[in-house]
This record gives structure tokens, C-alpha cells and sequence, in this order.
């Protein structure tokens, strides 16, 4: 269950850094159920939020 979910984590990486697409999208999309559990376990796997990826990649911009 545990690589599923970190298959999933690196799939969601690559779009929140790729796609326009919003947050809760994307969690959907890679098989989470809620936004807010694909949140969570990012937090964890990442140390940051998806938010924070993307604040983070807009500035480098």
C-alpha cells in the first residue's frame, strides 16, 4: 500500500510542476480521495505542501 501511495506522491509531483492543473485536480486524478488526505501525506513524503511547490516554483520564475 505504502508504494502505491509514494508511486502516486511522484506522479502528483511531476504534474503540480508540469500542468496548470488546480491541487485538488491533481489529487483526484493520481487516485487520493480527498484533497486534503493527498495534502497530508505529501506534507509528509515532501516536507512541504503541494502549495508550497508551487509558491515555490512561481518565484523562480
Amino acid at each position: 500500500m505504502e508504494l502505491l501511495r509514494n508511486l502516486r506522491l511522484k506522479q502528483a509531483r511531476e504534474m503540480l510542476t508540469t500542468t496548470e492543473k488546480t491541487i485538488g485536480e491533481i489529487a483526484y486524478e493520481v487516485g487520493f480521495s480527498s484533497p486534503a488526505y493527498f495534502t497530508r501525506c505529501y506534507r509528509e513524503a515532501f516536507d512541504e505542501t503541494p502549495t508550497e511547490l508551487r509558491e515555490r516554483i512561481a518565484f523562480k520564475k
